[in-house]
């Protein structure tokens, strides 16, 4: 749920460099619009019931143009694929809506040569609620019929994945035919691309009947969603069990993930990205091979006082690369307690700022021209034999 989209111009897009890991993003999902209520009280709202609200002045959008409006917007996407490519696949009614729609994406710098207006068909619509506690949900129509995307429309942007291969993503976002999604998914595999998919807790079943995540990379799911997937309900004092779960239904990733991110000056640093548990296995960092590590983690008190600033400090050596890592830490409501000390460091192995207990924020500056000298001046990684 987001307001309606800024204009291109009023947003500064980050900068990619010629080096970017990724060029384009072609997706499916729902493209609407719809409204937003602001319930009174926080009880679950009932199946006969009738409960005030508060319309807010805000406009609600399908999954599709969310998410593929912050990437075109925040990466300054254009139609003619510099510096960022983004491809909505799908339809809406030729209708106002359906039209307004239209060319908010187009200003948003997606290109939209794949996304019909279809004649005597109604934009599909969302209604949107939301409790005073921050929880809610929605009731969106599902683009089915004549403004369902078919295998025909999504053939479609094929050329484009086979140009780009491992620098393309493909999105599968919920709001259309898990038959459409599941296409476009098992193509943007064949072609060797990242593929992202999302479904809903009603969906969950179905989608694992279907096969639909065999070729997927990244799921992304709710704590409903991951109960729906997993089968049973989440129990935040033992959640090993839950995860297994999870884990059960799913294949297991087998490549690192970095992102390349363009700063101010026009530098761009590969991150890579990583949680807690994977500082224990310092092969992981060696094949991310980048500039500047990321680790958030919710480290225990007992491991996070006998293993935290030592496994981030080796990280940080071994690699010459700087490390960002933020930590949950104090006492949680199962009894949990976790370490804290959240902390950046730089290629020396030196603790450039940290919060070491205590809710904070925590700044320091990145410095390209020191890595490159300690990179210089000890080439461990140029020799590197393993």
């Amino acid at each position: 749920m987001k307001r309606a989209p800024a204009r291109r111009k009023a947003v500064a897009a980050l900068q990619l460099g010629s080096e970017a890991r990724y060029r384009l993003l072609a997706g499916v999902g729902g493209i609407g619009t719809g409204l937003f209520f602001a319930l009174e009280g926080n009880h679950t709202l009932g199946r006969n019931e009738s409960r005030p609200a508060r319309q807010l002045d805000v406009r609600d959008y399908c999954k599709l143009h969310i998410i593929a409006h912050y990437v075109a917007v925040l990466l300054g996407a254009d139609p003619s694929g510099t510096p960022f490519h983004v491809l909505p696949v799908g339809r809406v009614g030729d209708d106002d809506i359906g039209r307004r729609l239209w060319r908010e994406m187009q200003d948003a710098g997606m290109d939209m040569r794949f996304v019909e207006r279809v004649p005597g068909q109604l934009t599909p619509l969302s209604v949107c609620f939301q409790y005073p506690d921050g929880s809610g949900g929605n009731i969106t129509v599902r683009a089915a019929g004549a403004l369902a995307p078919t295998p025909e429309d999504i053939d479609q942007v094929e050329p484009y994945l086979e140009a780009e291969r491992s620098r393309a993503i493909v999105l599968a976002a919920p709001e259309v035919p898990l038959e459409a999604r599941g296409h476009l998914l098992r193509l943007g595999a064949r072609h060797g691309a990242f593929c992202v998919a999302s479904c809903t807790t009603a969906e969950m079943q179905d989608a694992l009947r279907l096969g639909l995540f065999a070729p997927v990379d990244l799921l992304a799911v709710n704590e409903e969603e991951a109960a729906a997937l997993a089968g049973r309900e989440l129990d935040p004092s033992q959640p090993e069990a839950f995860l297994r779960a999870c884990a059960a239904v799913l294949r297991p990733g087998d490549a690192p993930v970095a992102a390349a991110v363009t700063d101010r000056a026009g530098l761009t640093w590969r991150v890579g990205l990583s949680v807690c548990y994977d500082l224990r296995f310092p092969e992981l960092y060696r094949l991310l091979a980048a500039d500047v590590l990321v680790v958030p983690a919710a480290f225990t008190y007992v491991t996070g006082q006998a293993h935290w600033e030592v496994l981030l400090r080796a990280r940080a050596i071994e690699n010459q690369a700087y490390v960002i890592a933020s930590a949950q830490g104090g006492q949680h409501e199962n009894g949990r307690q976790t370490w804290g000390q959240s902390m950046v460091i730089d290629p020396w192995g030196q603790v450039l700022a940290q919060q070491a207990t205590g809710p904070g924020v925590v700044v320091a500056e990145l410095d390209r021209a020191h890595q490159q000298e300690v990179r210089r001046r000890l080439p461990a990684l140029e020799h590197r034999r393993l």
